[in-house]
């Protein structure tokens, strides 16, 4: 027997292999990045602009692309590229969505990451900018975007939106706060024309809603608005559906253009009145009258029944 030492033998894999174990990699999230987490998956992603916006308003250092840095390397959020391959944005990972649910930011089935195609685009990047004005106004709470929207609205109808579902699930919900009580206002961003007989379906659908009571329609245009205005007049007046229903919600215009430059002062019309949503607050913080008499809120409630 030969009893020379001999080396040892390590294995690649086993018991006794003495490569060094590998963990993982621990993450840490200030409050600021759970918050930038929960902002883009309620919307499916964000643009560096909104995140700036949102989470540092007025700045104009780069404070926003550091954290957004460290969130791509920590493999939580990526790229949002379009069909050209230009990057627009940003969104959740397969990481991010577990994260994001296992921290109790948002649950799973309430997280939207948005696919890489151009349709909509334009629509859903202006949505969300215009989502951003309103939930800076003191006044507005418990603000949905589409996603949740949709998701919320399911629930309560126990089915999905579809064509023939009986319902219309806007791009936003909020909660409008008044020192005479809370309505539920919901937002539609209209950019492209649509045929007439689609266009009376979505106002009769708006203004019989029982999912809210006001609604606040964004137009790419004056000439739309105009052309929107006339028709819910019409659909008013001759629709049976209209006529009969016990609901007839009260709704107000403004231009696209209006609100992306004068934001909280953009002028909104309808039911024969206008005010600014600045205006708005100002009235609710100051109690300066109800819905039915405050100079900016005069006529809000008309056809709310």
């Amino acid at each position: 027997l030969d009893f020379r030492a001999r080396p040892l033998r390590v294995r690649d894999r086993g018991a006794c292999s003495m490569e060094p174990m590998k963990t993982k990699k621990r993450i840490d999230l200030t409050e600021r990045d759970r918050m930038i987490l929960q902002y883009v998956a309620e919307h499916g992603f964000a643009s560096a602009r909104w995140i700036r916006e949102v989470f540092w308003p007025g700045q104009t250092n780069d404070h926003h692309y550091r954290r957004i840095s460290k969130l791509m390397k920590d493999g939580l959020i990526e790229h949002l590229t379009i069909d050209n391959g230009k990057i627009v944005g940003y969104r959740l990972t397969r990481k991010g969505i577990r994260t994001t649910d296992r921290l109790g930011v948002l649950p799973a089935d309430q997280i939207g990451v948005r696919a890489n195609y151009w349709t909509s685009f334009g629509h859903d990047n202006a949505m969300q900018g215009i989502g951003n004005i309103f939930r800076q106004n003191p006044s507005v709470t418990e603000y949905l975007a589409e996603p949740q929207a949709r998701r919320a609205l399911a629930i309560r109808h126990r089915r999905e939106e579809r064509k023939d579902s009986g319902y219309k699930v806007p791009d936003a919900l909020f909660t409008l706060e008044t020192k005479k009580g809370r309505f539920r206002v919901a937002v539609e961003l209209e950019l492209a024309e649509k045929g007439e007989a689609y266009l009376r379906q979505i106002l009769q659908q708006l203004a019989t809603s029982n999912d809210f009571d006001l609604v606040f329609m964004i137009i790419k245009n004056a000439k739309m608005s105009d052309h929107y205005r006339t028709v819910l007049q019409q659909v008013r007046a001759t629709d049976p559906y209209v006529k009969i229903a016990t609901r007839d919600n009260g709704i107000y215009f403004a231009t696209l253009d209006d609100v992306t430059e004068h934001r909280g002062n953009a002028r909104f019309v309808g039911e024969e009145t206008q005010f600014t949503f600045n205006g708005l607050a100002k009235s609710t913080a100051q109690g300066a009258g109800s819905p039915t008499t405050s100079p900016a809120l005069n006529g809000i409630q008309k056809n709310s029944t």
